[in-house]
């Protein structure tokens, strides 16, 4: 997977948070509850509600009118590392209006041109190495039949 472009400060990182701990989503108030309980830098999230998969909704409430961070140097981890970690836990897909993109290295053009490419290059080979080959064996018919 890579990564391009640049943040925009759109802020809609900020308000489309989800938090996987454990290997499990944040699915409930409770659940969030005991996560702040054991990290409590993460109490300046707010649940705004549940996606579709039932996974807790976070925003972050430190967000200025600018689209910066209140104290952008003690951000979270979640923030820090975004958009890489939380690209990879939501399939790859960012939020609206945010300035990077992921391209999936499978699945671009350029790959699958370059793929293409190739088997066509090995098939052209196989293909003049076969003419080659029948050719060869014609000419030796051929000998064998002069003698």
């Amino acid at each position: 997977m890579n990564l391009i472009g640049n943040c925009r400060k759109c802020g809609s990182c900020c308000f489309h948070l989800n938090i996987c701990e454990e290997g499990r989503w944040l699915s409930s108030p409770r659940k969030f509850k005991k996560f702040v309980a054991k990290n409590p830098e993460y109490k300046r999230l707010k649940i705004t509600g549940k996606n579709e998969s039932g996974t807790l909704n976070l925003s972050c409430t430190w967000l200025k009118s600018d689209m910066t961070c209140k104290d952008y140097d003690n951000r979270l981890d979640i923030c820090r590392d975004f958009p890489e970690k939380m690209a990879f836990y939501e399939k790859g897909i960012l939020p609206e209006g945010c300035g990077f993109e992921i391209i999936s290295k499978r699945n671009t053009f350029e790959s699958i041109l370059k793929k293409q490419v190739k088997r066509e290059k090995k098939l052209h080979r196989w293909n003049n190495f076969k003419n080659w080959l029948k050719k060869k064996a014609l000419a030796l018919t051929w000998s064998w039949r002069k003698k």
